[in-house]
């Protein structure tokens, strides 16, 4: 008996050297990057006043960031991960957060057959879906984050949040997104909580998705009250090999009443994209329109063509123009992927620019 037990030990431990190599090479941890720096020409201009400016400008086509990515495979098909991701300005080396390192994402995932589970700072199930449908994947000029005000609406990312990502089924995929919001021990204890979902279809060429979020808001900001903001939309998207075309419209309804200066914002926009070779054509066009009480509501509106050459499956040059017209009320401003262009911004000035720059990714 000790003897069996002697050998059963010694074959164990034998093994186990095996074994463990055979975990260690289950689990791996990727380092990616995308750095992007452009020469920026860009204008604003009313009926009293013009201001130029010429510049380097970080993340035009794609904001410039360094990530990590980690994967355990834990067998029967699932597996665990993290994912960090911290944003910078590529042409001074300053992060583009003040107050959070890991600005772009910061969340662990647990997968399987049945979906995926994040835990963090993460994407809002909208911002998938309009990055699908946008002929943009909104990096450039015009592309759907302007129309949606992504930025200004605060539906980008999520903190303290909870997504579950389900696995095609017919074709679709569903996203569902909680967020315990500002997890405030005062009233109101639900302040920022927020709820999102995004259904996308898609089969051979066709994409077609639609999002609905909702997010407890204080308004206004000197009470205890915390009323509902909303934000919803549909976009599709038609993909063959030698070109694309797209587009969508959203609403947004920020919390509280309508105001001379605030109000809900509606767009829509259309865009399509064209490739021979190694280069590409994208142009987009759309509207954005505030309902407020002004007496003039105020509308911008905006296009956009960009040109992207491949060097290489890792970097891109690009140029692209952008036009973003306000009428006398309007104040919306030009941006490029997740930046704006940083000149002045009042009621009826128009911005244009042009970019050139390098992409590069690894």
């Amino acid at each position: 008996m000790f003897r069996k037990m002697l050998v059963a030990s010694a074959a164990a431990a034998m093994a186990a050297p095996g074994a463990f190599a055979q975990q260690a090479s289950a689990s791996s941890v990727r380092m990616y990057g995308i750095v992007d720096i452009g020469i920026e020409s860009a204008r604003a201009s009313g009926s009293a006043t013009t201001t130029k400016l010429t510049s380097l400008a970080s993340g035009s086509n794609a904001a410039s960031r360094l990530g990590f990515d980690a994967r355990e495979d834990l067998g029967g098909g699932m597996y665990a991960g993290a994912r960090l991701e911290y944003g910078f300005d590529a042409d001074t080396g300053t992060p583009t957060s003040a107050i959070k390192f890991f600005n772009r994402g910061s969340f662990v995932n647990l997968g399987g057959s049945w979906g995926e589970l994040r835990l963090g700072r993460e994407y809002t199930p909208s911002f998938y879906v309009l990055q699908q449908g946008d002929i943009n994947g909104l990096n450039l000029y015009g592309n759907a984050g302007t129309f949606t005000q992504l930025g200004r609406n605060g539906f980008t990312r999520s903190d303290n949040s909870i997504n579950y990502i389900s696995p095609t089924f017919a074709d679709l995929t569903v996203r569902l997104g909680y967020s315990i919001g500002d997890e405030s021990p005062v009233p109101p204890r639900d302040s920022g909580r927020t709820v999102g979902l995004s259904v996308a279809f898609k089969r051979e060429s066709l994409m077609l998705a639609g999002f609905y979020q909702a997010r407890s808001d204080v308004f206004p900001a000197s009470t205890l009250h915390a009323e509902k903001t909303t934000f919803a939309g549909i976009v599709g998207r038609w993909d063959e090999p030698g070109y694309s075309i797209g587009g969508g419209a959203a609403r947004w309804n920020p919390a509280g009443p309508e105001s001379a200066a605030a109000g809900t914002l509606s767009s829509w926009w259309i865009g399509g994209a064209v490739k021979f070779g190694l280069g590409e054509i994208r142009a987009q066009y759309g509207k954005l329109r505030a309902g407020t009480t002004s007496a003039i509501e105020p509308e911008g509106s905006l296009y956009s063509v960009s040109y992207l050459y491949s060097l290489s499956k890792r970097t891109t040059l690009y140029a692209s123009y952008g036009s973003l017209d306000n009428n006398a009320t309007g104040a919306f401003r030009l941006e490029a992927s997740s930046r704006v262009v940083a000149l002045p911004i009042a009621a009826g000035l128009d911005t244009k620019a042009l970019t050139l720059g390098i992409t590069h990714r690894f």
